[in-house]
């Protein structure tokens, strides 16, 4: 008997253990894949998340997720987010907002792509894996690391050096339609983005500008669905 509840309360903890967090919210219809099923199941609001949980939304869908350390997820409908653990993730397509709330996983909770390794660093972001692969950072920073090749990073060049590059190529700018000539490039695998910046992709092309009013109602958008779902 005694041996029965040992294996018992042995076994619940183990249970509990793999507890990442749970759907606090959600609207319309979320489906979950778990580590060792094959099939999608429509899932309620409450549903506890467990390492390996793979999370779609479908259209006209959200859901709200709230980790064990209160941070919080976003998931815009038409999106898919695995978790290989509480702070290891990998984002397969959409939109997602995340809102990283503990100083405990700061420089190790990471987001993979298709396109690059996010690292978090406590922040507040957004990552598209749609047409456009883009990650907008509001607060905080996050570090970019590359799966494979080093990035060809174009980076805006401070005004001066803009000014400058103008006047010493005077004639040839008036015909010069490069959208990369504002941006000094470099070649590296890994860098920092810093806040009110994002990033876009182009395989291993990758260009920095700062925020502007588009991006700014990006998260508008995610904050407002924190309060309706």
């Amino acid at each position: 008997m005694k041996l029965f509840l040992i294996f018992i309360i042995t076994s619940f903890s183990y249970i509990s253990a793999a507890v990442i967090g749970q759907i606090e919210e959600k609207k319309g219809n979320i489906k979950v894949k778990t580590l060792n099923s094959i099939v999608k199941k429509k899932v309620a609001k409450g549903y506890k998340l467990q390492e390996g949980d793979i999370v779609t939304s479908y259209n006209d869908s959200y859901a709200k997720i709230v980790l064990i350390d209160h941070s919080t997820i976003i998931l815009d409908k038409e999106s898919i987010l695995q978790f290989a653990s509480a702070t290891n993730l990998k984002q397969k397509s959409g939109r997602v907002f995340y809102k990283i709330t503990s100083k405990k996983v700061k420089n190790s909770f990471q987001v993979k792509t298709d396109f690059a390794i996010i690292g978090i660093k406590g922040t507040t972001f957004i990552i598209k894996v749609t047409n456009d692969k883009e990650v907008l950072l509001k607060e905080g920073v996050v570090e970019i690391d590359s799966i494979k090749k080093e990035f060809e990073l174009y980076r805006k060049k401070i005004k001066s050096q803009f000014e400058d590059f103008k006047s010493k190529q005077k004639e040839e700018f008036k015909t010069y339609k490069d959208e990369y000539s504002q941006y000094q490039k470099s070649m590296t695998k890994t860098f920092d983005l810093q806040k009110q910046h994002k990033i876009s992709f182009d395989k291993n092309r990758v260009k920095e500008d700062d925020f502007n009013k588009k991006d700014k109602q990006e998260f508008k958008y995610f904050e407002k669905l924190i309060d309706e779902i």
